[in-house]
């Protein structure tokens, strides 16, 4: 993963983080292994047909999405580089994510069908 091979280009070229502070790696690292965390159990759920598991994966997404829509909000909604880095791989993945894992509908039809 690049974030823990480069992770001083992750915080120099993503738009919006250097305005957060200074380089922190355990930041940059928490913050990634979220990311796997969520994608990977997104993975099983998709692997093993579970509404709840995907829709699990999603909290955390979700949250940080929200997190960005409100400090977008609190600048003034200025539509620059990080608004459009924000939504283009913070929102609207976790928007797409949690579509997928509502389109899917009842569990227990899945698992019927198997």
């Amino acid at each position: 993963m690049a974030i823990f091979s480069w992770p001083i280009h992750f915080y120099t070229l993503v738009p919006g983080v250097p305005n957060l502070g200074p380089f922190n790696m355990h930041f940059i690292s928490d913050v990634a292994l979220a990311f796997v965390a969520c994608g990977s159990v997104a993975i099983y759920g998709i692997w093993q047909r579970s509404t709840a598991l995907i829709v699990a994966a999603t909290v955390w997404p979700m949250l940080h999405a929200l997190m960005h829509l409100h400090m977008w909000v609190h600048r003034g909604m200025p539509l620059d580089s990080i608004a459009v880095f924000d939504g283009l791989f913070i929102i609207a993945p976790a928007i797409l994510m949690l579509s997928f894992a509502t389109s899917l509908g009842d569990e227990r039809k899945l698992i019927s069908k198997s």
